[in-house]
């Protein structure tokens, strides 16, 4: 029988501005690691869907808290707006059983302190969660998987297609670093893209999970590597480390909840890689 993954904990609370380190947990996807939180004991438990959806592009989405749905006439773009909350208004994401979701669109960043929440789930047990806050220096970005405490991740940088950099076995529910901007002057871009989240299907981290981050022209970070190099990126990669081979179960997932305060999102079009 396949072995899903439960969440262990929720490490995406926002954390005051530092020029080191700062909070940044994760763990990894896992089958005999130690017992998984209750639902309840979490900072953010799951949403339930509520009767607010709609079918754009043949996929069902639902409003989360004070969010509200808007499709566009040609059914090109969905329209999200009306959130206030960044934990609990926004958009979920009802999927097949899928191992890669990557929609492209965008969503508003604009305020000094903005906030992006994502949840990902599978038979309404969450499997990962990310966040990402915009700082006058930078971004923290946190980041949580499943299972093992004792598990690592790596954090990829990459410029383009070209992985020009890494940060290494950060441990999980340890902590990360501050993504300082390459531009600190600039007068930021308004609009975040959509973060990305799959499960690794083959090579050594085959059972992870992945978070990734695509940054717009102009938002991007510079960062100190392992080798001690500043180097500019222009997307993150949140990937999980898998230390004990065979105790990583395939896995899937089937729905995605984004939540911000932000004033808008605006989803155009989503890439799915189903099980099957």
């Amino acid at each position: 029988m396949e072995r899903q993954c439960v969440f262990d904990r929720w490490s995406s609370t926002l954390c005051g501005l530092a020029l080191a380190v700062v909070g940044f947990g994760a763990s990894a996807c896992h089958d005999d690691g130690p017992a998984a939180a209750s639902e309840g004991s979490l900072q953010t438990a799951v949403q339930p869907l509520g009767t607010d959806c709609v079918d754009f592009q043949g996929i069902v989405h639902c409003a989360l808290g004070a969010a509200k749905l808007s499709p566009s006439r040609d059914g090109a773009t969905l329209d999200i707006r009306g959130m206030t909350s960044p934990e609990k208004d926004g958009v979920s994401v009802v999927l097949p059983a899928v191992t890669s979701y990557a929609p492209s669109g965008r969503i508003d960043g604009t305020a000094d302190n903005a906030a992006l929440f994502v949840r990902a789930l599978s038979d309404g047990k969450t499997i990962g969660t990310l966040s990402l806050q915009r700082t006058p220096a930078g971004y923290i970005v946190g980041a949580a998987f499943t299972g093992d405490n004792n598990g690592t991740f790596n954090v990829n940088l990459f410029n383009g297609d070209v992985q020009v950099g890494q940060l290494a076995a950060r441990p999980s529910g340890g902590t990360g670093v501050l993504l300082p901007y390459y531009y600190p002057w600039w007068n930021w871009w308004w609009w975040w893209w959509w973060p990305h989240f799959w499960n690794i299907q083959r090579g050594p981290n085959a059972g992870g999970c992945v978070w990734a981050v695509p940054l717009a022209k102009g938002d991007e970070i510079q960062v100190v590597d392992d080798t001690g190099k500043p180097v500019v990126a222009d997307r993150v990669e949140l990937e999980e480390v898998v230390n004990k081979a065979g105790s990583y179960p395939y896995m899937s997932f089937d729905r995605i909840d984004y939540t911000t305060g932000g004033a808008r999102m605006l989803l155009e079009s989503e890439d799915l890689e189903n099980t099957h």
